[in-house]
């Protein structure tokens, strides 16, 4: 406060910032696109990683009989390492319903992080990859959060080592600014434990 009263212009600012709640809301707007801008540059770069695997996988399976050149054994391996370093950031769930228990147990503990004003709720999950067996988890997520809080939010989501996106995001900016978004987690999750019922994205 002694700070602010030695700055006369860090107290004009101060002073506008508390009795102009269109500057707060324009403030609050400005850094959820800026965060949400940044969170989709990462998100198109994970897509390239995918498709960059998938380009590696046929490099893989059209070079393996040529094991005589140890220029296209480098490839290969190249290959191999981006496919597990893909995989890896897919987890494996026993059932279904494993899978969505872990993922609504790791975003209550986010959460938590961030007072109680936050709730969440799981969604119906939904098959993306019959082949791989790679399911989507959507969990809603809904509350009050100031701006620094929001950025933190989506710096943990995209620090997290597994393949967790946000999917959809909603700002109500009223006297306090409330959030609204889909937290998507990816399970691999073999064919035999998928219950009945679910979506398959596929079809």
């Amino acid at each position: 406060m002694r700070a602010l009263e030695a700055y006369p212009p860090l107290q004009r600012l101060r002073t506008e910032w508390v009795g102009n709640p269109r500057l707060r809301a324009a403030s609050w707007t400005a850094l959820a696109i800026i965060g949400l801008y940044l969170f989709l540059v990462l998100l198109d770069w994970r897509r390239g990683l995918h498709e960059e695997y998938g380009r590696e996988s046929v490099r893989l399976y059209k070079t393996a009989a040529m094991t005589g050149q140890t220029t296209w054994l480098a490839r290969a391996q190249q290959a191999r390492d981006l496919r597990k370093a893909l995989d890896a950031q897919v987890p494996v769930a026993a059932t279904l319903g494993l899978a969505q228990a872990e993922a609504q147990s790791w975003v209550q503990q986010l959460l938590r992080a961030f007072g109680r004003d936050l709730a969440s709720e799981a969604l119906a999950p939904v098959q993306i990859d019959p082949a791989a067996h790679i399911w989507r988890i959507p969990i809603n997520v809904r509350g009050a959060m100031t701006p620094g809080q929001y950025v933190e939010m989506l710096r943990r989501i995209e620090g997290n080592d597994r393949l967790i996106v946000i999917d959809q995001v909603t700002i109500d900016n009223q006297r306090r600014p409330t959030v609204e978004m889909v937290i998507t987690a990816h399970y691999r999750v073999p064919p035999a434990a998928a219950a009945p019922g679910v979506t398959n994205a596929a079809r």
